[in-house]
């Protein structure tokens, strides 16, 4: 019931989002993966230290690396295994996409 409750409760919080000063949809709740019984911790972003939102940012960040590199994994295997056409070509680079998205919603709110 306990591991229940906190996979409920995970979930709940980082479905959970907010407007900030500027218009932003931000995430509320922000999360920190312990070691071993630490289990995760999670914080307001109104309230949080800074330390906690540092880290919590980092974790997001590794957990996009490595979803990309077992994306790269996946699209290398399926090129030299299974393509009998052209190479599928993987773009890793996302800074002119974020861009692309962040002026996108800016149209939408104007």
């Amino acid at each position: 019931m306990r591991r229940q409750f906190c996979d409920d409760m995970g979930k709940a919080s980082r479905e959970e989002y907010i407007r900030d000063s500027q218009g932003r949809r931000v995430r509320a709740k922000h999360v920190v993966r312990g070691e071993g019984e630490t289990g995760f911790l999670w914080a307001d972003i109104h309230t949080a230290p800074r330390e906690h939102m540092a880290v919590a940012f980092d974790q997001r960040r590794d957990q996009i690396v490595a979803d990309c590199a077992q994306l790269k994994c996946d699209v290398d295997s399926y090129n030299q295994n299974q393509n009998g056409g052209d190479p599928i070509q993987l773009r890793l680079e996302f800074s002119k996409d974020v861009l692309e998205y962040e002026l996108a919603r800016q149209d939408k709110k104007g």
